[in-house]
């Protein structure tokens, strides 16, 4: 690619990610007006990330860290968000579409570029460095914490067990940070139901474990 071509692509690239910030997500935001976009959940985590690298006993390549959640849901621009629970059910189905979508999206890239943004993601995915299982807890973490902001009208079933979900609890194993983090997130959560009234919603099991935790 010529070095006067690369200005049309960075605005053909610009059009596709755009999208991005109309992808609505799952979450509500807190004032219960609207879902919050894919864009707006990716621009938390990076702030997250700006405050808890510098205190996690990790070792971080925070320029990686940053890259890496800028793509980390790139694809839903093409593919639109799934709820996490859906996309157990569906993963396989999931992946190769989101494969698909950021070989879309990538593509108006010179290769260097493409190639290095693509590996990010995989690597994303794949959970193959502690970058990425940093970035995943982040993610997480997110979630958790938009639901907690939000009133409970705006949850479903699906919320309400998913919020002391054990599939992503060990998510936050990673750094003793993130594992306080965790348990602070589920006792807002346990809170919050509880006061109206809704315990019985809640992971049943997982509710016990962190009573019992939380007892010791």
């Amino acid at each position: 690619m010529s070095t006067s071509a690369f200005p049309a692509t960075v605005f053909e690239f610009y059009r596709l990610a755009e999208k991005l910030k109309l992808v609505m997500r799952h979450s509500w935001l807190s004032d219960g007006q609207r879902r919050e976009s894919v864009a707006e959940h990716t621009w938390m985590m990076s702030l997250l990330a700006l405050i808890l690298m510098p205190k996690v006993k990790l070792d971080l390549d925070q320029t990686k860290v940053l890259k890496m959640i800028a793509v980390h849901d790139l694809a839903e621009a093409v593919t639109e968000d799934m709820p996490v629970w859906d996309g157990v059910v569906h993963k396989e189905q999931k992946a190769e579409a989101e494969r698909k979508a950021m070989e879309l999206l990538l593509k108006p890239l010179p290769d260097d570029l493409s190639t290095d943004l693509l590996q990010l993601w995989e690597e994303y995915e794949q959970r193959t460095s502690t970058e990425a299982l940093f970035v995943k807890a982040l993610d997480t973490l997110d979630v958790i914490a938009q639901h907690n902001t939000t009133d409970l009208h705006t949850w479903d079933d699906n919320d309400y067990l998913w919020q002391l979900s054990p599939l992503q609890d060990s998510f936050f194993d990673l750094d003793e940070i993130l594992r306080q983090l965790k348990d602070q997130l589920d006792q807002w959560s346990i809170s919050k139901v509880n006061e109206a009234g809704r315990l019985d919603k809640l992971d049943q099991v997982e509710l016990q474990k962190r009573q019992a935790r939380n007892s010791q």
